[in-house]
């Protein structure tokens, strides 16, 4: 479900994976601590990561939340009809 959940920055997200010599989201699974379907679905771009998987990322990996992940918070500039 796209609809809830954080908007993660997958090519950030794939950076960070390469530089930990993580092959792909199996080895993420393992990394962060979190179920392996999880995992493929978020770097395959298939659900946006709920908040077990936020906190087990940035614990593992010790970075910031706008590290990786769009803040939710900021607007999207209105177009003027």
């Amino acid at each position: 479900d796209m609809t809830r959940g954080f908007a993660i920055k997958l090519g950030r997200l794939k950076r960070e994976m390469k530089k930990r010599d993580l092959a792909d989201s199996a080895a993420l699974a393992r990394s962060i601590g979190v179920n392996k379907s999880t995992a493929w679905r978020v770097v395959n771009g298939h659900a946006r990561p709920g908040p077990d998987f936020v906190n087990a990322l940035l614990s593992a990996w010790d970075i910031e939340f706008h590290d990786i992940f769009d803040d939710p918070r900021k607007t999207r500039p209105n177009k003027v009809a």
